[in-house]
């Protein structure tokens, strides 16, 4: 994430006032990556609906690699993946919730929220962009520095583990993950949004 320095007078008051000129912009990027992600027709009703929410999460957690916005994109073919944009989708036995289909099993924070904040949109969008980029941090500390972004999307489907046992026998990132096709399928989704036209 970019961080804006302003220097007004120096100390904490300096501080404070960078803090607060900095949310501004923050603020002012999503409402700006959320309209135009509200009006691209190439993605569908059902998830370009949720663009609101997932603009403030992907600024929060994007990787200056990838951006902002297309980490949104990236986010938006994840939900279009993951739950054709319903909020209220439940999967892997009722342990994976809402547009993310986030896990109880490997994430105790989120395990202890009551069942509505874990499908509220806002809550969710925020808790994909995080694991995302937990995994995304992941295997660039690891050297994978090209194709960080499908290995990340594999390792948010199918876990870490099962990720380094397909490198390991020399097989795409994809093979244990849903399908053996989660990350590419994720990431041609996002393409297919427009991503790849992003500056």
């Amino acid at each position: 994430m970019r961080r804006w320095h302003y220097i007004v007078g120096g100390g904490l008051l300096g501080l404070v006032a960078a803090w607060g000129a900095w949310r501004g912009l923050a603020h002012l990027g999503a409402k700006a990556i959320a309209a135009r992600l509200a009006a691209n027709a190439r993605i569908p009703r059902e998830v370009r609906r949720w663009a609101d929410v997932v603009a403030p999460a992907a600024i929060g957690f994007a990787p200056d690699d990838v951006g902002a916005e297309r980490w949104a994109y990236t986010i938006l073919g994840l939900f279009d993946r993951e739950s054709d944009g319903d909020p209220a989708a439940h999967g892997d036995s009722g342990s994976a919730h809402g547009l993310g289909q986030v896990h109880d099993r490997w994430w105790p924070e989120f395990a202890a929220l009551s069942e509505e904040e874990k499908h509220d949109p806002a809550t969710n969008a925020w808790w994909t962009a995080r694991i995302l980029r937990g995994e995304w941090d992941h295997w660039t500390r690891q050297g994978y520095t090209g194709g960080a972004l499908a290995l990340a999307l594999a390792s948010y489907n199918a876990g870490r583990k099962n990720v380094r046992a397909a490198l390991a026998a020399g097989l795409p990132s994809d093979t244990f993950t849903t399908g053996a096709n989660y990350g590419d399928d994720v990431l041609a989704r996002a393409a297919g949004y427009g991503m790849l036209d992003v500056a």
